[in-house]
């Protein structure tokens, strides 16, 4: 799994929730900061130095493997987190355009209303 530290919400000090890539399915997921710690998570390079012998061979490079995905894998997650922010600010607008609909309605037929 990767924590790319470039990325907004992933980055010290922010109180977001975690956005994590997995290198074995290129899926994304959330996880809570809390939920960020060992077991579960591990920095790579100390995972690799607890490992000895072909261990230790096939691990690394398994991960340079995924280092070489990791920057079209970035470009992806930033355009989904892109499109999801774009999503729901639309989705913000349109609501606000209907609340203001709503209004204009209420207001014309109580305008209506009292001219009866």
């Amino acid at each position: 799994m990767v924590l790319d530290r470039k990325l907004a919400s992933n980055r010290p000090g922010i109180r977001d929730d975690l956005v994590f890539f997995s290198c074995r399915n290129s899926a994304t997921f959330i996880e809570t900061r809390a939920n960020w710690k060992r077991p579960d998570y591990q920095f790579a390079p100390n995972y690799l130095r607890e490992l000895t012998g072909q261990d230790a061979l096939d691990a690394s490079a398994t991960l340079d493997g995924y280092k070489a995905l990791w920057p079209a894998a970035r470009t992806k997650i930033e355009r989904e987190i892109r499109e999801t922010i774009e999503r729901g600010e639309a989705a913000r607008l349109a609501e606000k355009g209907q609340r203001k609909r709503e209004q204009r309605e209420a207001k014309g037929r109580k305008s209506h209303a009292s001219k009866a």
